[in-house]
Protein backbone atom coordinates (compact mmCIF):
# COMPACT_ATOMS: atom_id res chain seq x y z
CA UNK A 1 0.00 0.00 0.00
CA UNK A 2 1.42 3.56 -0.42
CA UNK A 3 0.07 7.13 0.52
CA UNK A 4 -0.46 9.37 -2.55
CA UNK A 5 -3.60 11.35 -2.28
CA UNK A 6 -6.06 13.33 -1.06
CA UNK A 7 -8.90 15.84 -2.12
CA UNK A 8 -10.67 18.84 -0.11
CA UNK A 9 -12.16 21.86 -1.29
CA UNK A 10 -13.80 24.87 0.16
CA UNK A 11 -16.02 27.83 -1.25
CA UNK A 12 -18.69 29.88 -0.99
CA UNK A 13 -21.16 29.46 -3.23
CA UNK A 14 -24.64 30.97 -2.70
CA UNK A 15 -26.38 32.63 -5.42
CA UNK A 16 -26.45 36.56 -4.73
CA UNK A 17 -29.25 37.66 -2.97
CA UNK A 18 -30.71 34.31 -2.08
CA UNK A 19 -29.61 30.60 -0.27
CA UNK A 20 -29.24 28.61 -2.83
CA UNK A 21 -26.38 27.30 -3.96
CA UNK A 22 -24.96 27.96 -7.28
CA UNK A 23 -24.45 24.75 -9.21
CA UNK A 24 -22.48 27.28 -12.01
CA UNK A 25 -20.02 27.98 -9.02
CA UNK A 26 -19.61 24.41 -7.70
CA UNK A 27 -19.11 23.28 -11.41
CA UNK A 28 -16.42 25.81 -11.44
CA UNK A 29 -15.04 24.50 -8.08
CA UNK A 30 -14.68 21.20 -9.22
CA UNK A 31 -13.44 22.21 -13.08
CA UNK A 32 -10.84 24.02 -11.27
CA UNK A 33 -10.07 21.39 -8.81
CA UNK A 34 -9.12 18.96 -11.27
CA UNK A 35 -6.87 21.65 -13.31
CA UNK A 36 -4.53 22.08 -10.59
CA UNK A 37 -3.88 18.32 -10.89
CA UNK A 38 -3.43 18.95 -14.68
CA UNK A 39 -6.90 16.92 -15.75
CA UNK A 40 -9.63 18.20 -17.84
CA UNK A 41 -13.22 17.70 -16.48
CA UNK A 42 -16.78 19.02 -17.89
CA UNK A 43 -18.63 19.00 -14.50
CA UNK A 44 -22.19 19.14 -13.92
CA UNK A 45 -24.32 19.94 -10.68
CA UNK A 46 -27.56 20.78 -9.43
CA UNK A 47 -29.04 24.27 -9.78
CA UNK A 48 -30.59 26.15 -7.08
CA UNK A 49 -30.42 23.61 -3.76
CA UNK A 50 -31.67 25.21 -1.24
CA UNK A 51 -28.41 25.81 1.47
CA UNK A 52 -28.95 23.52 4.34
CA UNK A 53 -26.52 22.38 6.59
CA UNK A 54 -25.00 19.40 6.57
CA UNK A 55 -27.08 18.20 2.86
CA UNK A 56 -25.02 16.15 0.56
CA UNK A 57 -25.43 16.17 -3.16
CA UNK A 58 -23.44 14.69 -5.99
CA UNK A 59 -22.05 16.56 -9.13
CA UNK A 60 -20.28 14.82 -12.21
CA UNK A 61 -17.21 15.23 -13.41
CA UNK A 62 -16.35 13.57 -17.27
CA UNK A 63 -13.15 12.99 -17.74
CA UNK A 64 -11.23 11.19 -20.61
CA UNK A 65 -15.03 9.96 -21.77
CA UNK A 66 -16.09 8.56 -18.37
CA UNK A 67 -18.08 9.72 -15.22
CA UNK A 68 -16.53 10.12 -11.90
CA UNK A 69 -18.72 11.44 -9.19
CA UNK A 70 -18.28 14.61 -6.93
CA UNK A 71 -19.37 14.11 -3.35
CA UNK A 72 -20.65 17.79 -2.39
CA UNK A 73 -21.41 18.79 1.31
CA UNK A 74 -22.77 21.87 2.87
CA UNK A 75 -20.77 23.23 5.93
CA UNK A 76 -23.07 26.13 6.90
CA UNK A 77 -25.49 28.43 6.47
CA UNK A 78 -23.38 30.65 4.14
CA UNK A 79 -23.46 27.74 1.71
CA UNK A 80 -19.88 26.82 1.98
CA UNK A 81 -18.98 23.59 0.51
CA UNK A 82 -16.67 20.47 0.71
CA UNK A 83 -16.85 18.47 -2.49
CA UNK A 84 -14.32 15.14 -2.53
CA UNK A 85 -13.93 13.32 -5.29
CA UNK A 86 -15.30 9.89 -5.49
CA UNK A 87 -12.22 7.88 -5.84
CA UNK A 88 -8.36 9.80 -5.69
CA UNK A 89 -5.86 11.29 -7.40
CA UNK A 90 -2.92 9.35 -7.50
CA UNK A 91 0.42 11.12 -8.90
CA UNK A 92 3.10 9.15 -10.63
CA UNK A 93 6.18 11.00 -10.07
CA UNK A 94 5.21 9.69 -6.34
CA UNK A 95 4.06 5.77 -7.78
CA UNK A 96 6.87 5.31 -10.13
CA UNK A 97 9.61 4.94 -7.41
CA UNK A 98 7.20 3.27 -5.12
CA UNK A 99 6.98 0.15 -7.84
CA UNK A 100 10.50 0.69 -8.72
CA UNK A 101 11.44 0.03 -5.38
CA UNK A 102 9.02 -2.62 -4.45
CA UNK A 103 8.79 -4.59 -7.86
CA UNK A 104 11.95 -3.21 -9.23
CA UNK A 105 9.46 -2.24 -12.99
CA UNK A 106 9.27 0.47 -14.67
CA UNK A 107 6.44 2.05 -15.53
CA UNK A 108 5.05 4.52 -18.01
CA UNK A 109 2.02 6.43 -17.22
CA UNK A 110 -0.92 8.60 -19.91
CA UNK A 111 -0.18 11.35 -17.37
CA UNK A 112 1.32 12.89 -14.38
CA UNK A 113 -1.76 12.51 -12.15
CA UNK A 114 -4.95 9.96 -13.03
CA UNK A 115 -7.80 9.50 -11.32
CA UNK A 116 -9.05 6.04 -9.92
CA UNK A 117 -12.32 5.06 -8.41
CA UNK A 118 -13.75 2.26 -6.49
CA UNK A 119 -14.84 0.80 -9.86
CA UNK A 120 -12.39 2.42 -12.16
CA UNK A 121 -8.80 1.20 -11.70
CA UNK A 122 -5.72 2.82 -13.19
CA UNK A 123 -3.48 1.41 -15.88
CA UNK A 124 -0.06 2.36 -16.28
CA UNK A 125 2.32 0.70 -19.06
CA UNK A 126 5.50 -1.29 -18.05
CA UNK A 127 8.49 -0.71 -19.67
CA UNK A 128 11.27 -2.98 -20.22
CA UNK A 129 9.90 -6.46 -19.35
CA UNK A 130 9.03 -8.76 -21.73
CA UNK A 131 6.44 -10.80 -18.93
CA UNK A 132 4.79 -7.90 -17.62
CA UNK A 133 2.86 -5.24 -19.75
CA UNK A 134 0.14 -3.52 -17.81
CA UNK A 135 -0.08 -2.23 -14.25
CA UNK A 136 -3.19 -2.33 -12.38
CA UNK A 137 -3.18 0.41 -9.60
CA UNK A 138 -6.51 -0.29 -7.42
CA UNK A 139 -7.91 2.36 -4.76
CA UNK A 140 -7.39 0.79 -0.77
CA UNK A 141 -8.37 3.57 1.45
CA UNK A 142 -9.30 7.22 -0.13
CA UNK A 143 -9.10 8.89 3.44
CA UNK A 144 -5.62 7.94 3.54
CA UNK A 145 -4.68 8.01 0.06
CA UNK A 146 -3.72 3.68 0.22
CA UNK A 147 -3.40 2.12 -3.07
CA UNK A 148 -2.50 -1.16 -4.40
CA UNK A 149 -1.10 -2.26 -7.73
CA UNK A 150 -0.26 -5.96 -9.51
CA UNK A 151 1.39 -6.24 -12.66
CA UNK A 152 -0.80 -7.71 -15.22
CA UNK A 153 0.94 -9.70 -18.53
Amino acid sequence: MRRLASVLVLGLLVATGCKKISGDKVEEIITNMFKEKGITVKAACPDGLEIKKDSVFKCTAKESGRDLTINVTVLDEEGTVRAVLDGMFVFTDKLAPAVKQKDNLDIKCSAQTIVITPTQPGICEIVGNDQFKKLQIDQVDPEKGEVTWKAIP
